[in-house]
């Protein structure tokens, strides 16, 4: 019972961390780890703050930490995770990596993810059928249960390169199934 109540912070800062990935299926063996680094991570920085002990039990009695102990490890199992997934969201570490020239990767999973996360322009999108479709990229998902682009302010542009704008439409959702390839504008949204 005490392993669960110690590592608790860590299971909650795990679920808000994950919120900020695009991977949708995380095994138990990923979620125990990323709960145990988390509580470490947590239980060292309270450390810092003041000889801090979890709730336990000892003879069948409840011990109960100060309140201020309780309320810091509130706070710190809710910012750690977003700080770190913040830096993650961001491709801060790898940046960090890609200037030591340790690598040229990034942290995210596709090329789809960091043209449209670094390239914020304004986009036209070339359908398979031959259409051409206008707009500042909103939204973008990559997932398994599909791929899509959310066109803000779309305009389609005909083979004679006139653009037809459709003042009444606030964007459009284009599936990466019906995309031939997109062009990023020089010009920035």
């Amino acid at each position: 019972m005490n392993i669960l109540l110690i590592l608790m912070p860590g299971f909650i800062s795990s679920i808000i961390f994950r919120q900020f990935h695009n991977k949708e299926k995380f095994d138990n063996y990923e979620k125990t780890i990323e709960a145990l680094v988390f509580s470490v991570i947590i239980y060292m920085i309270l450390i810092l703050f003041d000889k801090w002990q979890p709730l336990t039990f000892k003879d069948g009695n409840i011990i109960i930490p100060p309140f201020q102990n309780v309320l810091l490890t509130i706070v710190f199992m809710v910012i750690v995770p977003m700080l770190i997934g913040f830096i993650i969201y961001k491709d801060g570490h790898m940046k960090l990596f890609r200037f030591m020239r340790l690598t040229n990767k990034t942290s995210r999973s596709t090329a789809w993810e960091d043209t449209f996360e670094e390239q914020k322009k304004f986009i036209i999108v070339h359908f398979k059928d031959g259409r051409r479709l206008s707009g500042a990229p909103m939204y973008y998902s990559n997932n398994e249960k599909g791929i899509y682009l959310y066109l803000h302010n779309p305009a389609w542009i005909t083979a004679e390169n006139e653009v037809i704008e459709l003042p009444e439409v606030h964007g459009t959702l284009v599936s990466k199934e019906n995309i031939d390839f997109i062009e990023f504008q020089n010009s920035n949204i």
